[in-house]
């Protein structure tokens, strides 16, 4: 999608629903997605994939009503494996020492794929060393298991953006780099922007909002 195009898609799932999607970006949109056909009454048959839906004659000049973009969201959402197989996946990681979480942004509604360290004492959540209790030898460390896991959760993504807290080396967004560059190199060539943000201070909304805007930056940039 071009970043108009991805603008549309994304104010689509927003929420609350938005007032202000015009009809004649929409129809750009579906002719991007799949086939439209205007038909001899006016109606516009929209088809992606093998799932279609008819508007009663649109105005173009006009904006799509609440119901009607309610409408739109779920048919996306039916036909979503379709839409999948046309437009690569982008993905937003968010990380820390604690967690992972990995959105979709195909995927507007869904909740975010959470992935923690591995912790056999149950107690320490959080990426760290380890040492011997006997040795001054270093153990493994325990995001090797960590990164695994988000590595494979990667796997069929074509483009991602990656926040993290802290700056540094020591960060977790910067110690999932080296390890993704060390073992995953071809997912490591994936990763088209890494941005340091305050976590704490920054709702879900805002964080796809921002990876969002990253993304259409990036595509205005080609």
């Amino acid at each position: 999608m071009n970043s108009k195009t991805q603008g549309t898609f994304d104010q689509i799932f927003q929420h609350p629903i938005t007032h202000n999607l015009e009809w004649r970006d929409l129809k750009a949109m579906f002719a991007h997605l799949g086939e439209i056909e205007e038909e001899h009454n006016g109606n516009l048959k929209v088809t992606i994939g093998t799932h279609t839906i008819v508007f009663q004659s649109p105005d173009l000049s006009e904006n799509a009503s609440v119901e009607t973009v309610t409408s739109i969201r779920h048919f996306l959402r039916t036909a979503h494996s379709d839409v999948s197989s046309i437009e690569a996946p982008h993905v937003l990681i968010v990380i820390d020492h604690r967690e992972a979480r990995i959105y979709h942004l195909e995927l507007n509604d869904s909740a975010p794929e959470t992935i923690r360290p591995y912790d056999p004492n149950g107690d320490k959540t959080h990426v760290h060393h380890r040492k011997h209790e006997d040795s001054g030898h270093n153990q493994q460390p325990t995001y090797e298991s960590y990164f695994r896991a988000i590595g494979t959760s990667l796997k069929d993504v074509e483009q991602i953006v990656i926040f993290g807290s802290g700056v540094g080396a020591s960060s977790a967004m910067e110690l999932l780099v080296n390890w993704l560059r060390k073992h995953e190199p071809k997912i490591c060539d994936r990763i088209v922007a890494k941005i340091s943000i305050d976590q704490s201070h920054m709702s879900e909304v805002q964080l796809l909002a921002k990876a969002r805007t990253t993304y259409a930056s990036l595509a205005s940039a080609l």
